[in-house]
C-alpha cells in the first residue's frame, strides 16, 4: 500500500502539536483523494478550532474542533480553488483560477463568499479571464486579491469596498525587469500591506525574477518595495506570504526559494545625516560609506548573514555579485540602518 501512494499524488491534511518535530494525517491519503490538490488552509486567529483548506476542482473542507474531524463543504465551482480567508466565523472569501499553457493567460477566475462559515457559498465571479492566488480583508467590507492576468500584464490587483459583493480591477506598478503574476497578500495593519509575486524577466527565456511591493494606504496605491533579480541559476519568484509585522516576514517560492523581510530599514534618500555624520553611498562596483569619524559598523546580506564588521571611518566592500544589502553604522546607543541595491 505504501508503494501505491508514493507512485499516486494523494492529498493530505498534516498537523503537528511539537513546534513541527513531527505530523500526523488527519485527513485524506486515501483513493478518493487521489490527484486532489489543497492549496490552502485557513485557521481563524481569535478561534482556532475553526479552519477551512481549499484546492483543487472547487474543494472546500471544514472542521470545528482544530482539524480531529472534517466536513465537506459544496460549491458549484469545478476550478481550483487556491486561497481562502475568513473575517469571523460566519463570513469568508475563496478565490482561485486557472492557466492556459497554450496562450500563457488566465482563465476561470473565480471568488467565492460566504456569510455562514461555509455551509453554502455564493459565486460572486465566475470564469474571469484572470486566475486569482490570494485574498486578505482588512475588516468585513474591504479586501484585496490578486494574481495573474497575461504574459503582458503587471500584477493583478482587485479591490473590494462593499465586503466582496464587487471588485475593482486594478494593476501592480511596471518595472525595468519583466511583467510579473503575485501569488501572495497580507496586511499587517489596516494600512501597511505587502504583495509578493514574480515572472519572466524581459527577453530572456526560462529566467525569473521575484517581486515585492507595499502599499501604506489601505491597499489604494503601492509601490515596489524589492526586486529579486537572482541570476542562478534560472532565478525564482515568491509563491506564498506571512508577514509577522510591518517590519519582518517570510516568504517561500520557486527553486525551494526561502525569503525574509528583514527588520532593518529601508530607506531610501540617497544621502541622509545622522548626528555630525555625514553619509553618502556610491552604488556602481562596490558599497563606499564615508563616516567623517569612528564608527562601528556591519554588512548583511538580504538572509541577515553578516558580511562583514568593523570599526573606522570608512567602510569599502566589494560583493561578489549584485543584490539587496543592508549596512548597520552604530554610535554609542544610536544606530542608523540602510538597503543598498547593488548593480553593476
Amino acid at each position: 500500500m505504501g508503494l501505491i501512494w508514493s507512485i499516486l499524488p494523494t492529498a493530505k491534511i498534516l498537523k503537528t502539536t511539537d513546534g513541527g518535530s513531527t505530523w500526523q494525517t488527519v485527513y485524506g491519503g486515501t483513493l478518493f483523494e487521489v490527484g486532489k490538490l489543497w492549496e490552502d488552509i485557513f485557521f481563524l486567529p481569535s478561534n482556532t478550532s475553526l479552519g477551512w483548506p481549499c484546492g483543487a476542482k472547487g474543494d472546500i473542507l471544514r472542521t470545528t474542533n482544530g482539524g480531529s474531524s472534517w466536513s465537506i463543504q459544496t460549491t458549484d465551482i469545478l476550478y481550483p480553488l487556491k486561497a481562502i480567508y475568513f473575517i469571523n466565523s460566519l463570513k469568508g472569501w475563496c478565490v482561485g483560477g486557472d492557466y492556459d499553457t497554450i496562450t500563457y493567460e488566465g482563465i476561470n477566475g473565480v471568488i467565492l463568499k460566504t456569510t455562514n462559515g461555509g455551509t453554502s457559498w455564493t459565486t460572486v465571479i465566475d470564469s474571469a479571464p484572470f486566475e486569482l492566488w490570494d485574498v486578505h480583508f482588512i475588516d468585513d467590507q474591504k479586501g484585496i486579491a490578486v494574481g495573474y492576468k497575461n504574459a503582458t500584464s503587471y500584477g493583478l490587483i482587485l479591490k473590494t469596498y462593499d465586503g466582496g459583493n464587487s471588485w475593482v480591477e486594478t494593476y501592480g506598478p511596471s518595472n525595468n525587469l519583466g511583467y510579473y503574476g503575485l501569488f501572495g497578500v497580507e496586511f499587517v495593519d489596516n494600512l501597511v500591506g505587502f504583495a509578493a509575486g514574480g515572472g519572466n524577466k524581459y527577453n530572456s527565456q526560462g529566467m525569473h525574477f521575484g517581486i515585492f511591493l507595499k502599499t501604506e494606504d489601505g491597499g489604494n496605491t503601492w509601490f515596489i518595495d524589492t526586486l529579486i533579480d537572482v541570476n542562478q541559476p534560472w532565478g525564482t519568484a515568491p509563491l506564498s506570504l506571512d508577514m509577522v509585522s510591518k517590519n519582518w516576514g517570510y516568504a517561500g517560492g520557486t527553486r525551494m526559494g526561502v525569503f525574509r523581510y528583514s527588520p532593518l530599514s529601508n530607506v531610501s534618500e540617497r544621502k541622509f545625516v545622522f548626528n555630525n555624520m555625514n553619509i553618502q553611498s556610491m552604488q556602481k562596483d562596490e558599497i563606499r560609506f564615508s563616516f567623517g569619524k569612528s564608527f562601528e559598523f556591519k554588512i548583511f546580506d538580504i538572509s541577515g548573514r553578516i558580511l562583514k564588521r568593523g570599526n573606522g571611518e570608512k567602510l569599502i566592500y566589494n560583493p561578489d555579485k549584485n543584490g539587496i544589502y543592508y549596512v548597520s553604522v552604530k554610535n554609542k546607543n544610536k544606530e542608523i540602518k540602510k538597503k543598498i541595491i547593488l548593480i553593476r
